[in-house]
């Protein structure tokens, strides 16, 4: 207050100096936490002191007096569920409590920071214990973890939250709404040129209200809950927008095993090494387009399809090799589209 610099007191200054601690410097636990995201080892620095524990009046059977639970029965899935899961909730409110956002995309947390999130939420975890936390949620040792892949791992040993079995059973109850009126293996053809008709832009996007009104349209009524619950479920990114081609396979559904079969010809015709995988070029010099889906219907020219074809394959790892995951994934969208099964076998014969 009169400018001069603070001194520490006489006390704090007649202290060893192991006792005194510089201003805005992390403890030894907090330096651990803070450290390298990489490496399962952990290593404390050799001044570390352990936390004073609490002693349980429950059960502490298998427990060394002050020691770590982790010799001692310490179940580090269990722990989480109760820190992070009880009761159980859905992913909104995990990330919070994670401290993660949840607005991003595939929201991840680092170890640290995941550790120091967790030795707040209960300050007496020792050191292994923090450890065993970590490696239960990271057994790959990758240093990064998806909050999902947490999420999942205590869903599945917990049980799922009422809101997402609500969610779930609304979800399944409009897609089958959907299915009915399309009919089992028809009308998926109109639903897609309905919704175009609403895709004003034509990027293949759409908004909740044109979503509504496109399923108007073709004689689907949803209630506000079922349309905010399937829009919200297709809204990956929850950027406000729904993407056409995803909601398509959502409806209809992964592959049939004829059309599976097809696809798996089509790409040991390209695969002529059989290693597993093909390249773009190759896939470029004996590829039809003549025969593409939107060229026959005259939607698109023969090299806009081929632009697009190409544009397929951009978000892929980048070593100019494609996958037969990848591949089938490529004719996941397509098939989407195609009602019928013998025209999607000709239109991969033709193409190939």
């Amino acid at each position: 207050a009169n400018g001069r610099d603070a001194r520490p007191s006489v006390a704090a200054r007649t202290q060893p100096v192991t006792q005194q601690r510089a201003v805005g410097r992390p403890s030894p636990r907090e330096a651990w936490m803070e450290g390298p995201s990489h490496g399962d080892e952990g290593a404390l620095p050799d001044d570390y002191e352990e936390p004073p524990r609490r002693v349980s009046q429950g059960n502490t059977a298998g427990r060394s007096a002050g020691g770590s639970r982790v010799a001692g029965g310490f179940d580090p899935v269990e722990v989480l569920a109760k820190l992070l899961y009880t009761p159980p909730i859905p992913m909104e409110p995990f990330c919070a409590k994670l401290a993660v956002s949840s607005v991003t995309v595939s929201p991840r947390v680092a170890m640290g920071a995941f550790l120091k999130r967790i030795s707040t939420l209960d300050p007496r975890l020792s050191r292994e214990e923090l450890k065993a936390l970590w490696k239960a949620v990271d057994p790959g040792n990758a240093g990064v973890v998806e909050v999902q892949t947490i999420h999942n791992l205590l869903s599945g040993n917990f049980g799922v939250d009422k809101v997402t079995q609500r969610s779930a059973g609304v979800i399944e109850r409009v897609i089958k709404k959907i299915l009915e009126r399309c009919g089992e293996n028809a009308g998926i053809k109109g639903l897609q040129r309905t919704l175009s008709i609403m895709d004003n832009n034509g990027d293949k996007r759409l908004t909740k209200e044109e979503l509504k009104y496109g399923l108007q349209d073709y004689g689907i009524e949803l209630n506000i809950r079922e349309l905010d619950e399937i829009f919200n479920h297709f809204d990956r990114d929850r950027n406000g927008v729904l993407d056409v081609t995803e909601f398509l396979i959502g409806v209809k559904g992964d592959l049939n095993e004829r059309r599976k079969k097809m696809v798996r010809m089509a790409f040991n015709c390209l695969d002529t090494d059989r290693s597993g995988f093909i390249t773009v070029d190759e896939m470029l010099a004996k590829y039809d387009f003549s025969h593409h889906p939107e060229v026959k219907t005259g939607k698109k020219t023969v090299k806009e399809a081929m632009r697009e074809f190409m544009g397929q394959w951009d978000d892929t790892d980048g070593d100019g090799s494609v996958s037969y995951a990848e591949f089938e994934d490529y004719y996941k969208g397509l098939s989407a589209s195609i009602d019928g099964d013998d025209y999607f076998e000709l239109m991969i014969r033709n193409a190939w």
